[in-house]
């Protein structure tokens, strides 16, 4: 009892300082995510965007943000210029009401222009205090460390030391937050949800700004739709779904979680789901199995699309191409294709002129040179798998054969 009441006091009835991280080039897009939701956005850094709110306000973002990778507690900071000093501030913060005894840690640091130099030894200070704190809180056992995939779940810990300040934080979000739980399955080189998410969203920006009149398209249609993600993507998007429903966080295993107001958040995030924008979602892919596959991660998700076995090129007729379509992709490319894909990347492109299809297509930025793009063009560069792509949207100018 008395533990929940220092959790009420500590935890419960202040606000916190949080922190999204996200890929780079999304950032804009997972801004617009948490202005949309009513987060209180402090600042956007390097290390991504911070907001204050309550303990509730972290659960919403981890139930409806779509692009955000993960989401960190940030403590509040203070100046620390010797190992001493780091120790003992460290351990001053009662790591008993935010830590699982039971679930290991794993403490990194950086350090950067600091009297604290070495990146090891701050992460091991940072580590003994903790331990220290819960050995004489007399409430606990220490919490055991480890980093090696035996030890998952672990509970992440990172010191960032710039400049002699000392922010540390907590990993409230345990797995990426791309591991949404509906794929069952997947195929060669697939998208993270969080990216595919991205990727929907910053499209559908674009559609919108050139047709303001319709947010959303006719149709969306991936013509090599793998596994399904961007699709699946696509449609718990328009149909309200919370991206994080389908999963649990780390943040329930910690002392201070709040299951009712989990839960009825939970709730109220399917009760949203409606006045969805009409648009047919579709995807084809030429083999039986993994179309199979991105059925099962569809019927996972909870959502209905129309996937069908077809060649890419044999889908391509008026009932999906045209310029109330936006096909958003993510075509093979590498090795194993003739000019490392670029044939059919040519293909693809002359098809959606000829039909006055936009699209998004993504494509490998070591093929860029050897293609032809037409119609107003806009770009969003970043890897997927290590490999330099752009996502480059295609509006075509298109009055009719």
């Amino acid at each position: 009892m008395a533990l929940n009441k220092r959790i009420k006091r500590h935890i419960w009835s202040r606000d916190h300082s949080f922190l999204v991280t996200q890929i780079a080039q999304l950032r804009e897009i997972c801004t617009g995510e948490m202005r949309a939701e009513g987060l209180a956005i402090i600042r956007e850094t390097d290390h991504g965007i911070y907001f204050s709110g309550k303990i509730e306000d972290v659960y919403r973002a981890h139930l409806r943000l779509r692009s955000a990778s993960r989401i960190w507690l940030c403590l509040d900071n203070f100046k620390a210029g010797a190992r001493e000093e780091l120790f003992r501030k460290t351990a001053s913060i009662p790591w008993e009401l935010l830590l699982n005894p039971g679930v290991p840690l794993d403490v990194s640091a950086r350090v950067r222009y600091s009297r604290l130099k070495h990146e090891g030894e701050t992460a091991a200070t940072i580590t003994e205090a903790i331990m220290r704190r819960f050995r004489e809180s007399g409430e606990r056992a220490s919490p055991e460390t480890g980093t090696s995939a035996e030890t998952e779940p672990r509970q992440r810990i990172h010191g960032s030391v710039e400049k002699d300040r000392v922010e540390l934080r907590i990993d409230l979000s345990g797995p990426h937050l791309h591991k949404r739980g509906y794929r069952l399955q997947q195929g060669a080189a697939p998208l993270r949800e969080t990216l595919a998410a991205g990727i929907v969203q910053w499209g559908l920006d674009i559609w919108h700004e050139k047709h303001p009149g319709s947010p959303w398209p006719r149709r969306i249609h991936d013509p090599f739709c793998g596994s399904g993600t961007i699709l699946i993507e696509a449609e718990i998007l328009r149909t309200g779904i919370a991206p994080g429903s389908m999963r649990e966080f780390l943040f329930m295993q910690q002392p201070h979680f709040r299951a009712a107001a989990f839960e009825y958040l939970r709730r109220e995030t399917h009760d949203r789901g409606e006045g969805h924008p009409e648009c047919g979602i579709s995807g084809s892919d030429y083999s039986a199995e993994i179309i199979e596959s991105a059925r099962g991660n569809s019927a996972a998700a909870g959502v209905k699309i129309d996937f069908t076995v077809s060649d890419a090129f044999k889908s391509f007729d008026h009932e999906i191409f045209g310029p109330e379509t936006l096909i958003i992709s993510n075509p093979p490319y590498g090795e194993r294709l003739p000019e490392g894909g670029a044939a059919l990347y040519r293909r693809l492109l002359g098809k959606l002129k000829d039909t006055g299809t936009s699209g998004v297509i993504i494509v490998p930025r070591s093929l860029e040179a050897e293609l032809s793009f037409s119609g107003t063009i806009q770009r969003l560069n970043f890897t997927n798998g290590g490999i330099p792509v752009s996502a480059i949207y295609l509006e075509q100018d298109f009055s009719g054969p």
